[in-house]
């Protein structure tokens, strides 16, 4: 609904280059919301699966409207906008299958769907943006006593369309693959391994890299009496090649970001855990 600010009849010329005015003719801004979910385990047969479906429809949705004068002072003021909705959708699946008495297969799927209808104003000019975003995920795994090994693919494809000439549609996607997991050998040591390919293709090649392989790897040892003692190497982004920039296309921005991410580093760790029982659940002295 509208707010004090964008209702008040007075203009804020407190900088002269930027002056606010709210409108006291703003309707009332309606929400309807609808959610629906649905799961089902099956632990007989080693199934999960969740879906869920959402959407509201906004009715005289309250923007605001920037017009720009020849000698550059920024004018704005607020209107209600035509109708607006948003509509997304969500599963996945995970079905495990024994292989022997001590080993196991997992299955998993994933699938998210969203559908966005919005209207802006850019310099006075009313326009429609419409975006649909698409992520999905298989992924398989395989683990027993000594070995765990991952493998994912995940893909994300967002398009936005806009009925105005002077903004180009956008298609922006990324995807990943990622094996990972650990083997465990020689009885206390363990080797563990996260390797990822990304494509990044919308960033700008000039300063990075559209490409990116990474890769963590880190080898334990147990020691002392029952295990108490951890002794590990870690070896973080072994290529030197980790990134942290994406690209995200809205209704009223296209927006590129850079964060902060750890880079290359190797890492000598010592642990000793605290237990209050033995094995066969007996007290034990700290």
């Amino acid at each position: 609904m509208p707010s004090i600010n964008t209702l008040t009849p007075y203009r804020n010329i407190s900088n002269p280059l930027y002056i606010v005015a709210g409108n006291p003719n703003l309707d009332l801004t309606k929400r309807h919301n609808l959610n629906l979910r649905y799961n089902t385990n099956n632990m007989d047969k080693q199934l999960y699966f969740n879906g869920s479906l959402s959407g509201d429809y906004t009715v005289d949705p309250v923007q605001s409207q920037t017009t720009i004068s020849n000698d550059l002072v920024r004018f704005t003021t607020y209107s209600n906008m035509k109708d607006e909705y948003r509509v997304s959708a969500n599963a996945s699946m995970n079905k495990n299958f024994k292989l022997d008495s001590i080993s196991q297969l997992g299955v998993n799927f994933y699938l998210n769907a969203g559908h966005n209808k919005n209207y802006r104003f850019t310099d006075g000019t009313l326009y429609k943006a419409t975006s649909q975003n698409y992520n999905l995920g298989p992924s398989v795994n395989i683990s027993n006593q000594s070995l765990r090994l991952r493998l994912s693919y995940s893909m994300n494809l967002q398009v936005a369309k806009y009925d105005l000439e002077t903004i180009k549609d956008q298609r922006i996607y990324r995807n990943s693959v990622n094996l990972s997991g650990f083997i465990k050998f020689f009885k206390d040591f363990e080797w563990n391994n996260d390797f990822r390919y990304s494509t990044n293709p919308q960033v700008d090649q000039d300063r990075f890299d559209a490409h990116i392989f990474f890769w963590n790897s880190s080898v334990s040892y147990k020691f002392l009496k029952n295990d108490f003692g951890l002794i590990t190497l870690k070896a973080y982004d072994i290529l030197n090649e980790n990134t942290n920039v994406f690209q995200y296309s809205g209704a009223d921005a296209i927006t590129s970001s850079e964060s902060t991410t750890l880079t290359q580093y190797f890492m000598l760790s010592f642990s000793y855990r605290f237990d209050s029982f033995h094995k066969n659940g007996k007290s034990h002295p700290r």
